[in-house]
């Protein structure tokens, strides 16, 4: 297993160094700019060592196995980039794990412009994934099955792919807290799908991502609630089929008497995607946001453990679009700089 884990990225990397470069990106807002939920975004937008979320695995397939019972997820994200229109994207997401058989999990999300003012239809991109993972001595391995379509010019492009995810949970022993280590690896689109469009491919993102993370949790409660707990995580993301497309990732969350959630976070971003002649080359922000959940369980000790989670995040719309002024042909004046997120979360932990 550990040598697995050490081979599998090194040997996609080699395939990827021998294979063409390809600069022709398709479905940059599902893939590139949006995060499934507040939390992400709040932390840095995105993580290969993030769990506790059906959403995380849209970052590595593995994380899916140290989630517990069923989990539901819905988020809701407006207005974003081209926001003179009324763009949303949503996503949504159910797993459900045991200790036996593994975790399986269920993601949609889903994109669209609005852009009716424009155009006679209403471009939209939706990407469905099926999520399996099994957790054996705090090693993990996960797969994602992706569907993903695309609508544009009243037509309909779509393709499957796959991912691969790789988790280690790491121990540390201590008297007074509990103290461990997350080590993530993550392939996505390990098929290296396309999308064709009339004679011209379209190339879907295929990331290598690669993150540790440290949980740090106090064994000190008050009425059946943790004091505290801490999480950092650091992550690179480097896009195999894109030139030069690359980001670094850090990421932390505070959480009190398991209620209140504060996130931070700081993003570096290079890109040489698609639309380079409008969007600045490098970019950089940080990150926000808080959340606020409500142990059911704990408060009012039931027999059936229950946590509602409520999340949000409102953040300058990113810097990479802060000189976008053309697209499709149309002038494109922003009457919003900043966007916001909207999650809701359901455990049940059975």
């Amino acid at each position: 297993m550990k040598k697995i884990f050490l081979i599998l990225p090194m040997l996609w990397l080699n395939l990827a160094y021998i294979s063409a470069q390809e600069n022709t990106l398709y479905g940059s807002n599902v893939f590139m700019y949006m995060q499934p939920n507040a939390r992400a975004e709040a932390m840095g937008r995105g993580t290969a060592t993030t769990y506790g979320d059906p959403s995380s695995v849209m970052y590595n397939p593995a994380s899916s196995s140290f989630t517990e019972g069923f989990d539901i997820e819905a988020s809701h994200s407006n207005p974003y980039i081209y926001s003179d229109n009324k763009n949303y994207y949503d996503y949504f997401g159910a797993s459900y794990s045991t200790n036996k058989y593994g975790t399986i999990a269920f993601t949609t999300a889903h994109y669209s412009f609005n852009r009716d003012n424009y155009y006679n239809y209403t471009p939209y991109s939706w990407l469905h994934t099926l999520n399996y993972s099994y957790v054996h001595n705090n090693f993990a391995l996960g797969i994602n099955i992706n569907y993903y379509k695309d609508h544009k010019d009243s037509s309909d492009y779509s393709a499957y792919y796959a991912d691969l995810g790789l988790l280690k949970k790491i121990d540390i022993a201590s008297d007074n807290s509990k103290q461990f280590l997350l080590i993530g690896v993550s392939l996505t689109n390990i098929s290296r799908a396309e999308l064709m469009e009339d004679t011209i491919s379209y190339s879907i993102p295929s990331f290598f991502r690669s993150g540790i993370s440290y949980e740090f949790q106090a064994n000190e409660n008050i009425s059946e609630l943790n004091l505290f707990k801490m999480l950092y995580s650091i992550n690179y993301k480097y896009a195999l089929n894109l030139d030069k497309t690359y980001s670094l990732q850090f990421g932390t969350e505070f959480t009190f008497l398991d209620i209140l959630k504060l996130r931070a976070g700081y993003y570096w971003d290079k890109s040489s995607g698609n639309h380079t002649e409008t969007r600045t080359d490098k970019h950089s922000a940080f990150t926000y946001g808080a959340g606020l959940s409500l142990p059911i369980g704990k408060l009012y000790d039931t027999k059936l453990p229950i946590e509602l989670q409520f999340d949000y995040a409102r953040l300058p719309i990113a810097n990479e679009y802060d000189n976008y002024t053309y697209y499709a042909n149309y002038s494109i004046y922003y009457n919003y700089r900043s966007y916001n997120i909207y999650s809701l979360n359901l455990k049940l932990g059975i």
